[in-house]
């Protein structure tokens, strides 16, 4: 305060002083007055945000006093949002549903009347995977993970104010492994040889999702055993042609934890074997198998023909069953073929069989991605564009999305529909397109 504020003409008096609120009542506590050096001093907060009517009194050595009043006025300047109480780690078991919803008062902002905006994205920055979806508006984290996403994710939620300045907090989703029961059963041959003690039929393996399951087999026919992974009879029995072309028979798989699943073969017997009965699609004269003879009958000059409704589509070259040069097979289109292979060697012995030449699904690339609009109307924070849709010849497949572009940034995408961050509103008066890239994987 300066020192020639107040002036007493009486030589050699003095002043002494005094400040307080206009009805009389004490300075708050952050502001304090030094009376000698006429000096007020203090650090306001935002909650000290407004103006003070301060009475300064000088006094004389005869109690006759004077007064001023004058306006202290604190600014507001923005404070930055605030962590008040940690997200809690989290975690769901594979397969079940997720619905966690954040505590309102995770994040404060003390300034008055303003308000919050949330993001949610991994710790580097990058997307929450396609399962995970977060929910800014009602802060719910939701989705439904799969085997595949078993693990832990560690999640960053942001705040951020009007001024755009922001708060952040970590937290660790954790899906549990469940056990998966097994779903296929693959069985490498589907002929037995005739007359053959204990001969092998072919390898055994399950298809599980659960990465490292262990499994054990057991065969309805009991002639037959699981030994070392490969299906074969027991020792002392053999299989006719004569008395049985085919053989119908259930495997059984157990895995670790108990769970089966259940698989019907049936078996071709007979002396010409293929060592695989299926193979890729899309592979223009692809080998399905070797070829062989289990007759001890047959010299070694054996010739084979082909014949019955698919044969056309096929050859024999050098022992191996074949399509034609030129010839490709789709899955979409046809998922197996009938061939019947005559063998005949030099003696005149013949036999025939009859294989199911199954096609393998090749999973293939998207031809197109589609968005169900292309407008938005202005003015409106995190408006939806549209649902995303993909074109994809693979019956069943699911698919991903992700953004790229000169605006992705303005974008996101939720539930399979694309929109505008809650951050974000369109002006067309200023911005009146926006260019994004859209992927499916």
């Amino acid at each position: 305060m300066p020192s020639d504020t107040f002036n007493d003409v009486d030589a050699g008096d003095s002043l002494t002083y005094s400040a307080t609120l206009s009805d009389g009542s004490d300075l708050p506590s952050w502001l304090s007055f030094d009376a000698t050096n006429l000096t007020f001093s203090g650090t306001p907060l935002n909650e000290n945000v407004g103006s003070l009517e301060i009475i300064v009194t000088a006094t004389d050595g005869s109690s006759v006093s004077v007064t001023d009043t004058f306006t202290l006025t604190v600014n507001n300047t923005n404070d930055a949002p605030t962590l008040a109480n940690a997200i809690s780690d989290q975690s769901v078991d594979e397969d079940s549903a997720l619905s966690f919803s954040m505590p309102s008062d995770t994040f404060n902002d003390v300034d008055a009347g303003d308000s919050l905006t949330y993001s949610a994205t991994l710790s580097d920055g990058s997307d929450l995977p396609s399962w995970l979806s977060f929910d800014a508006t009602n802060l719910t984290f939701s989705g439904t993970p799969l085997n595949e996403n078993v693990g832990s994710l560690e999640i960053i939620v942001t705040a951020t104010d009007g001024s755009s300045v922001s708060v952040t907090d970590t937290f660790t989703l954790t899906v549990n492994n469940t056990n998966d029961a097994p779903t296929e059963i693959v069985l490498s041959s589907l002929g037995v040889p005739e007359q053959i003690d204990g001969v092998i039929v072919g390898a055994v393996s399950t298809t599980d999702d659960d990465v490292g399951d262990t499994h054990t087999y057991s065969i309805s026919d009991d002639r037959f055993e699981v030994v070392d992974g490969q299906l074969k009879l027991k020792a002392g029995n053999t299989v006719s042609y004569a008395t049985e072309a085919t053989i119908t028979l259930s495997i059984t798989t157990t895995d670790a934890a108990g769970e089966t699943f259940t698989q019907e073969f049936t078996l071709l017997v007979g002396s010409i074997q293929i060592s695989s009965t299926s193979f890729a699609e899309n592979s223009a004269g692809v080998v399905v198998g070797d070829l062989s003879i289990t007759d001890p009958d047959f010299t070694a000059n054996i010739t084979y023909a082909l014949s019955g409704d698919d044969s056309d589509s096929f050859e024999v070259v050098n022992g191996q069953l074949k399509l034609k040069d030129g010839i490709s097979a789709d899955f979409e289109t046809k998922s197996s073929y009938s061939v019947t292979i005559t063998a005949t060697d030099d003696a005149s012995h013949e036999a025939s069989l009859t294989y199911t030449i199954n096609v393998t699904d090749v999973n293939e690339t998207p031809t197109a991605v589609s968005l169900s609009a292309t407008a938005i109307n202005e003015n409106s924070s995190g408006a939806i564009v549209g649902d995303l849709s993909t074109t994809d010849v693979d019956a069943g497949d699911t698919h991903a999305y992700s953004l790229s572009g000169a605006d992705a940034d303005s974008f996101e995408l939720v539930n399979g529909q694309l929109k505008l961050k809650d951050s974000v509103s369109a002006n067309y008066e200023t911005k009146s397109t926006y260019a994004v890239t859209i992927t499916t994987t």
